[in-house]
């Protein structure tokens, strides 16, 4: 009988420390239209012909963070072509619901390794990689671009869009639909 009550003693403490632990979170997740070649799969995937392109953003908040202090906004791109042939010239758009249109005022080019789930929105400290002579790169999976544009993280219910053109497959330009970003949820542990 001690022994059961231990149990679900021990049981008990476990369940309400994973409970504690567990928290919701909220940030700007993508969406677009409905398109014949294009589709977002999860919260943060983008599926395109051959390709798959996994967005995250500098947004996020929780009921102990949020990103309010940053003067910049952030977004990275990580990269999964399927076929050979791909390039990426990054010519990204931020498109604020006030008709304003910026461009990052820095872009950071890395190798996030062959994973695209890492905690932050940030690709990553990985080696470095021959991405050849910019501004037209080369893509292959875990190529990974942080975008920095010149204004404060929008607060995560604050819808905007982003424009991505410079995608070419072989040399014919891919055109990829505008991305919606509209405040969803996701679930973390601390």
């Amino acid at each position: 009988m001690i022994f059961n009550l231990k149990k679900r003693i021990y049981f008990l403490t476990v369940s309400v420390a994973m409970l504690v632990g567990c928290y919701q979170g909220f940030e700007s997740q993508p969406h677009i239209d409905a398109n014949p070649h294009w589709q977002i799969k999860g919260k943060r995937l983008l599926v395109g012909p051959d390709i798959e392109i996994f967005m995250r953003v500098s947004n996020y908040r929780t009921r102990f963070y949020n990103n309010d202090h940053l003067h910049y906004f952030g977004i990275s791109f990580w990269f999964d072509p399927k076929v050979p042939g791909y390039r990426f010239d990054p010519q990204i758009t931020f498109l604020e619901l006030r008709n304003r249109s910026l461009h990052p005022k820095n872009i950071k080019l890395v190798f996030s390794g062959l994973d695209a789930r890492v905690i932050d929105w940030e690709c990553g400290n990985y080696p470095e990689h021959d991405f050849g002579s910019g501004p037209n790169y080369g893509l292959f999976r875990g190529a990974c671009f942080e975008l920095y544009f010149p204004v404060s993280p929008p607060s995560s219910d604050t819808p905007f869009s982003i424009k991505i053109e410079g995608l070419t497959l072989n040399g014919a330009p891919v055109r990829v639909p505008v991305i919606n970003f509209k405040e969803g949820t996701f679930r973390a542990f601390m």
